[in-house]
């Protein structure tokens, strides 16, 4: 059963981007490099490369694949912690829950990286996902040695994060 909080708040998250997941172009590792490098804008760090791939090897990736549409949100820590100026990862995704936010299934983050390419240098993304051998994926923009659009593994430690961090999670469908 929900509480008050929970319904009240679940609906008050805007959808940021509506994405068609579990595609048969993108089933494998080699399919999601594949596609970034299609791309002339997308790239993958260079120092990250076998990093990445570990993580889209590893079975939680293969496993989450999802197939249908999903709705996705974009929240910093400050949005659903107003008043703390840091929060752990895991504490963080806590209060989503509660708010009624799942995380994303890991291929989100390669479908966000593909279609969202409008983002700034200055907006930097998590994709809220089960970390994978101990990581997530994040998302940015460099015009900096002309790297341009991003996807990086992203260490979860037990360090805290700062208020403005932005995740991307799933808002459940009614």
């Amino acid at each position: 059963m929900k509480t008050k909080k929970e319904s009240t708040i679940h609906s008050d998250f805007d959808i940021w981007k509506t994405m068609r997941l579990g595609t048969e172009d993108l089933r494998t590792p080699d399919d999601f490099t594949k596609a970034c490098r299609n791309r002339p804008n997308i790239g993958i760090y260079p120092g990250v490369r076998n990093e990445l791939y570990g993580m889209m090897s590893h079975p939680d990736f293969l496993a989450d694949l999802d197939f249908g549409e999903v709705d996705l949100v974009k929240v910093s820590i400050k949005d659903l912690l107003p008043n703390v100026t840091h929060a752990r990862y895991l504490e963080f995704c806590d209060t989503a829950f509660e708010l009624g936010l799942k995380l994303c299934v890991p291929e989100t983050a390669f479908r966000v990286r593909l279609e969202y390419l409008e983002q700034s240098n200055a907006d930097e993304l998590q994709v809220a996902t089960h970390p994978i051998l101990n990581r997530i994926f994040g998302l940015s923009s460099s015009s900096a040695m002309q790297r341009g659009l991003q996807i990086y593994p992203v260490e979860i430690k037990p360090f805290l994060l700062s208020a403005s961090h932005e995740f991307v999670f799933t808002k459940p469908r009614k």
